[in-house]
């Protein structure tokens, strides 16, 4: 995967690909791996969190909120309108 894509865009892919799968669950310490594993970089937990529900708003991504005191997610494919 190219390194030097923004963090935004690693957490779409992998929202997007959990998404299609038929396990769309994840933790966000899996997404946090992802982008670090796939990025090379280290960003901050918070700042990725930010990312998430910025791209949700823009409509770029969706998800829900299964359990949060666990961190706990749903992908969801995107439905334009």
């Amino acid at each position: 995967m190219d390194k030097n894509l923004t963090i935004a865009a690693y957490v779409k892919i992998f929202i997007n690909e959990k998404a299609g799968t038929l396990n769309p669950t994840f933790y966000l310490n899996e997404l946090h791996a992802f982008v670090q594993s796939n990025s090379g970089k280290l960003p901050t937990a918070g700042s990725i969190d930010r990312i998430l529900r910025r791209l949700r708003t823009q409509g770029e991504i969706d998800y829900v909120v299964i359990n949060r005191a666990t961190a706990y997610y749903q992908a969801k494919p995107v439905v334009k309108q």
